[in-house]
């Protein structure tokens, strides 16, 4: 988990786990201390770097939020596998599915497999809803993007949160699975 950084106030969120609902839940109530919920606070490319010592038998990589691809410190660590010859990590993302960067997808394509992960829990406004601050249309480009991908490298899938808001709409998120 890289730490809270966040984009968006899903409503099945809360500030513990979202940067942008801290912001707005500090100025209604009393919060918890920035470095007592998000230990990505204190952590720096080095930290990264000094991880790799550690990662000799690692396999697999998880990385989550917030949102991973907020994150820009990460990114020494994929460097540091790649100049290691660790290509053989199967690195993992969580996303919201509203970034896409290039400069991560420039690492991510030195590695044999990368999973990426999608909170869809809807489409069009009803995704909008739900992820608040999001685009549909800006996430549903983004999924085209990481599609173009090497997809014998590049695995894709699709995450929802089922609650009230989606339950009855599951049907749409299986149809842009299909597609």
């Amino acid at each position: 988990k890289l730490g809270f950084a966040c984009n968006l106030k899903c409503r099945i969120c809360g500030h513990s786990n979202s940067s942008a609902w801290y912001a707005e839940d500090k100025k209604f109530e009393t919060v918890p201390a920035l470095e007592e919920i998000d230990y990505g606070f204190t952590l720096n490319r080095n930290f990264w770097i000094d991880q790799i010592d550690n990662l000799e038998n690692v396999k697999y990589l998880t990385f989550a939020g917030g949102e991973p691809f907020l994150d820009k410190t990460h990114i020494h660590l994929l460097k540091k596998l790649v100049d290691t010859g660790r290509t053989d990590v199967f690195i993992h993302y969580n996303t919201n599915g509203t970034l896409y960067n290039e400069d991560i997808i420039q690492v991510l394509d030195n590695f044999d497999k990368v999973g990426i992960s999608f909170s869809i829990d809807n489409v069009g406004e009803k995704f909008d809803y739900e992820r608040n601050g999001s685009n549909w249309y800006v996430v549903a480009d983004n999924i085209q993007k990481f599609s173009q991908l090497d997809r014998t490298r590049y695995v894709l899938d699709v995450f929802p949160t089922v609650s009230v808001f989606n339950i009855l709409d599951l049907d749409s998120v299986l149809d842009i699975c299909t597609q």
